[in-house]
């Protein structure tokens, strides 16, 4: 239970895995083991601790669904191995990454590079979030498909993605496509061919939808250039990649307007003293 099922050469989303506890070193080692290591600690009032977890995975996505019973900080440290994003469902969870910080709410959910120190500094007795790993090879290669060329530099996300935009509305639509496993497994996420499909659109979706470093020469992948389709469509056009400190305008939707965001250099600093 909770491993990867496989059908035809495709991954399909396993049954999901439920998990709680109230001891925080149980709690440590389990989320570590389908995470990253990390640090948990309770903050603030004391009381009682507790994790609700349960969790599922495709691929290379693994998809869980979080609440503790107390105010809590979590440091992961570098990710290194993956992207991750925590879209939370209610309360609020204040979050850094290197030198970016958002207060997570369901307005804003929280997209973490693997470079830069994680950490969720205080993630309240009353949130509860999404919580995302992608595998960084798997997302820099379909990176690589798109540019038809390996990147120059490492992928780097903005931190914080307006849930209410067009485009990442369409992606969360298909992150809880993976999410209604948790509750009610047998979805399309358990047919291999659809599975794919899933699998594909939620790794493209954020790659197209949230604002990076490379927004503008992400077009459709070369195999699909001058035929006039592709598996995602994309406004953005083929430009050389945005370099650490230069502007990069993200094309949203005929109408729209998206201000440009501007990468931190590549010698700030992203420590932080960790959690007490």
């Amino acid at each position: 239970m909770g491993t990867v099922a496989r059908s035809s050469g495709h991954a399909v989303a396993a049954a999901p895995r439920v998990f709680r506890t109230s001891d925080l070193d149980h709690a440590r080692a389990e989320t570590a083991r389908l995470y990253y290591p990390l640090r948990i600690d309770p903050v603030g009032t004391p009381g009682p601790f507790g994790l609700d977890m349960v969790t599922v995975t495709l691929g290379p996505l693994t998809l869980g669904r979080l609440a503790y019973a107390c105010d809590i900080c979590k440091d992961c440290g570098d990710l290194r191995t993956a992207y991750h994003v925590n879209v939370p469902l209610s309360g609020q969870v204040a979050s850094t990454c290197g030198d970016q910080q958002v207060m997570a709410t369901r307005r804003v959910a929280a997209v973490f590079n693997p470079s830069g120190r994680t950490v969720l500094d205080r993630w309240t007795a009353d949130s509860t979030q999404l919580c995302l790993k992608v595998d960084r090879d798997l997302l820099e290669t379909e990176l690589a498909e798109r540019l038809d060329r390996p990147a120059r530099e490492p992928l780097k996300f903005r931190m914080n993605m307006d849930t209410a935009a067009p485009c990442s509305q369409s992606w969360l639509h298909a992150l809880h496509m993976l999410a209604g496993e948790l509750d009610n497994p047998g979805g399309f996420a358990t047919q291999p061919l659809l599975a794919a499909e899933l699998q594909h659109l939620i790794l493209t979706g954020l790659l197209l939808g949230q604002p990076s470093n490379y927004s503008q020469s992400c077009g459709p992948p070369a195999r699909h250039r001058g035929r006039g389709r592709s598996r995602m469509s994309s406004t953005s056009s083929r430009a050389t990649p945005a370099s650490p400190g230069r502007s990069v305008t993200w094309p949203g939707p005929p109408g729209s307007a998206c201000a440009p965001w501007r990468p931190a250099s590549s010698g700030t600093s992203g420590s932080r003293p960790g959690p007490t």
